[in-house]
């Protein structure tokens, strides 16, 4: 039973993150970079990325992908993240394995996120 809990949790997760971007007045597109679902990662436009580490999107939405990627400095470093949680895990772990600092438009959600 507990299993099949967990496997909806990552909707929730979602919800959260797009709670707090908007509760912070920071924009989704400052965390998440959308692309076409069949996007390949040598397909992604690096110039369009931050060079801190973000959320590559292939879908319309966090809700509707199935795969995510994580750019750090204009690279695609994990092109096969299936699940939303472990994306945004990956993500803070990067800012924190290579000490980089927040972003000042991402700099409350990632706080509260990091606490």
């Amino acid at each position: 039973m507990q299993r099949g809990q967990l496997k909806g949790s990552s909707e929730g997760v979602k919800d959260m993150m797009l709670l707090l971007l908007s509760y912070s007045y920071e924009k989704e597109e400052t965390l998440f970079h959308y692309v076409e679902e069949t996007c390949l990662a040598r397909e992604v436009q690096m110039e369009a990325l931050p060079v801190t580490p973000c959320i590559i999107v292939c879908g319309s939405s966090c809700y509707a992908s199935r795969l995510f990627m994580l750019s750090v400095d204009h690279k695609v470093v994990n092109d096969h993240t299936t699940d939303f949680i472990s994306a945004i895990c990956l993500m803070l772990g990067s800012y924190y394995c290579l000490n980089i600092h927040y972003p000042v438009k991402l700099g409350s959600t990632l706080e509260f996120l990091q606490r």
